[in-house]
């Protein structure tokens, strides 16, 4: 078996209530659940947060893969639902963008989600997120720290 160039996942949470997980490639099954595993850690905050999940870089996941993250939502359902403000999702590939619009459509999520190409915008959707749930010195903090415009539209 060969070796990794990088890890299969990040979890960066320097901005919380902003949490940025990355995926890259397919995952080996325990990397796979030391993945889930920082999930629930992450979700053990017991805190409102916005996360952004950056599948650019992803692969597919194994039926059993599937399996255990369907799993883990049902297991963490009432606390995703309780503490998660928002996922944005990141893909450029079509594969991708389809398999997770026919995802979020079979089992609509209980929390907001958008499906972006581009990462400034999966961030400004975020932060808008925080400012909807009046965490707006979060949201402030945010915004500085990673160069966004202080002014979000709204394209209704």
């Amino acid at each position: 078996m060969g070796t990794r160039a990088a890890p299969y996942f990040s979890f960066d949470d320097s901005h919380w209530p902003l949490l940025i997980n990355r995926l890259v490639g397919d995952a080996l099954s325990q990397e796979f659940e030391e993945f889930l595993a920082q999930a629930a850690r992450s979700l053990s905050r017991n805190q409102p947060h916005v996360l952004l999940m950056d599948l650019s870089r992803a692969g597919g996941l194994s039926t059993h893969q599937r399996q255990r993250l369907a799993e883990w939502l049902q297991h963490h359902e009432e606390r995703v639902e309780r503490t998660l403000l928002g996922i944005a999702y990141v893909t450029q590939s079509p594969l991708i963008q389809l398999a997770m619009n026919v995802v979020l459509y079979m089992r609509r999520p209980a929390y907001p989600y958008i499906l972006v190409s581009r990462e400034d915008e999966a961030l400004t959707w975020a932060v808008h997120r925080l400012e909807d749930a009046g965490m707006h010195a979060s949201a402030a903090r945010i915004r500085r720290d990673l160069g966004l415009v202080s002014e979000y539209h709204r394209t209704s």
